[in-house]
């Protein structure tokens, strides 16, 4: 894990989304990720928790459904280092905008 990666594992935002994670979430990320949360480090942590985001967002288009697990993990896989940095800025930034 690189000095960037810890810190982002030490954000606060990081810390409030491992503990909202649910029984059906750490399930989910175990079958995606082929191992469970806990045992996730550096990077692939935090493309696990994208997953959970994705997999936690509602449909703005009607009669569009939850996106998949499989799509879900794609969308966080599919992001480049850069991206899953930024989408951790961007986490932080609304956290921050919602005063938590």
């Amino acid at each position: 894990m690189n000095d960037d990666t810890q810190d982002q594992a030490d954000d606060p935002v990081i810390r409030q989304l491992v503990r909202s994670m649910n029984g059906y979430e750490e399930i989910a990320i175990a079958k995606a990720f082929k191992q469970p949360f806990e045992d996730l480090a550096g990077m692939m942590a935090l493309r696990s928790l994208i997953f959970m985001t994705e997999r936690r967002s509602v449909p703005t288009t009607p009669g569009a459904h939850q996106i998949s697990d499989r799509d879900a993990y794609q969308a966080a896989m599919m992001l480049t280092v850069a991206e899953v940095e930024e989408w951790i800025k961007t986490m932080t930034s609304l956290s921050d905008a919602e005063g938590n």
